[in-house]
């Protein structure tokens, strides 16, 4: 780990034992829902009781734009939260771009 990234994490550290509520830096991790679908049924999610037209797919675009928006300032980048993202056809291509930054891409 590089001094960058420990000294990120231990402003974060700083800020929530000083009990800040607006902290002045970006984060350390984001989660990005590439999509909400998923092929499974488990009886505690979220996403089970959402309306069909609710689900769907991130656009490509809105993507490429958080990414870019992103830039260098976090540490990591998880492309999934509740849905499946392998259902998600740009999935590969994400990915691929995600890559480009100096962010550790997760999935």
């Amino acid at each position: 780990m590089n001094l960058k990234k420990v000294s990120r994490l231990l402003n974060s550290y700083l800020n929530y034992i000083k009990r800040n509520p607006r902290p002045n830096y970006w984060p350390c991790r984001v989660w990005i829902e590439v999509t909400s679908n998923c092929n499974l049924e488990c009886p505690l999610c979220p996403n089970r009781d959402m309306e069909p037209e609710q689900k769907g797919f991130m656009d490509y675009g809105l993507f490429t734009d958080i990414i870019d928006q992103l830039g260098s300032r976090v540490n990591d980048i998880y492309l999934f939260h509740r849905g499946e993202p392998f259902l998600h056809p740009q999935l590969m291509d994400m990915i691929g771009y995600a890559k480009k930054t100096p962010a550790t891409v997760r999935i």
